[in-house]
This record gives C-alpha cells, structure tokens and sequence, in this order.
C-alpha cells in the first residue's frame, strides 16, 4: 500500500501539470488559429474591396449610360426610320452590357439579375418605340421618340441604380 501513495505522490502532481499545461496551450492554439484566420479574411477583404467597388462603379456607368439621354448623345440620330435609330441604339446598349458581362462576378446574383432584367426591359421599350413609329419619318419624330423612351426607361433605370446604391451601402 505504501508503494501505491509513493506512487501516487509522484503522478498525480504531473497530470495535475500535465492537464494544465495541454488546456493551455490549446487554448492558446485556438486563439493564434482564431487571429491567423481574421488576418487571412482582412487581407482577402483589402484584396476583394477594390474590385467590387470598381464593378459597382461600372454597373452604374453602364447604366447611366443606358439612359436615354446619354444613348442619344452617343449615339447621334441618323437615319431616315426610327426603327433604324433604335436597332442602332439596340445594339449600342447590347455592346454595353458585352462589355461589362465580368462585373457579374463581384455583385451578387440579386443584382446581376436587376441589371439584366433592367436591360432587356429598356431594350423591349426601345423595340416597342421603334415599331410603333415604324411608319414615321424620323426626322418628324425624332421628339416624340426620346420623349416616349425616357418617360418608360427613366423609372426602370432609377430602381436599378436604387438597388445598386444599397448593395454598395451594405458592403461599405
């Protein structure tokens, strides 16, 4: 029985050090592994931040772009059908968008759907204008057109880039 308390003299003080010491330091592993992991996340965030500002930015230039006011300046009116004027602005606008198509990794798949959704919208009016003038010569109604379009795209424009503001403000 003595040899058991000697014994026990001896391992019961280590496993108390033992104990100790291995909570410790996984404790303290766990924090370092905690710490490791936020600077990763900080450092991919510092990375990540720029190109997703810079592709918001982009969405709205596009979009703005899409305005019709802004389309008519890019894209003087010529032609003698306003069905010819927008098939030219058709096509400017689908340009556009081609260019822009990469942006679509940095937002989310809300707003990307909100762009592309706004876009055939305005390119449905566009086409919904031009044959409604189809038999006009556009000269006489080169007015009635930029009028029409910006009265129908000017909302579905304003909520795009409404929802765009509001994913930047989240992400700032």
């Amino acid at each position: 029985m003595n040899d058991f308390f000697e014994v026990l003299k001896y391992t019961l003080p280590s496993t108390v050090v033992f104990l100790t010491v291995y909570f410790l330091l996984k404790q303290y592993f766990e924090q370092e592994r905690i710490k490791l992991y936020s600077l990763q996340n900080k450092e991919r965030y510092q990375t990540s931040l720029p190109l997703k500002l810079q592709a918001y930015e982009r969405i709205t230039l596009f979009l703005e772009r899409l305005k019709i006011t802004n389309l008519v300046l890019r894209f003087p009116i010529s032609g003698s059908k306003p069905a010819e004027y927008c098939e030219l602005l058709s096509m400017g606008i689908q340009q556009e968008f081609e260019h822009n198509l990469v942006q679509q990794l940095y937002v989310s798949e809300k707003l990307w759907e909100i762009v592309v959704w706004t876009k055939e919208e305005i390119l449905n009016e566009i086409d919904r204008t031009g044959h409604d003038l189809a038999s006009t010569d556009l000269n006489t109604s080169k007015d009635v057109l930029i009028a029409h379009l910006h009265q129908k795209t000017t909302p579905i424009l304003d909520k795009a880039l409404s929802a765009v503001k509001k994913e930047i403000q989240l992400l700032v």
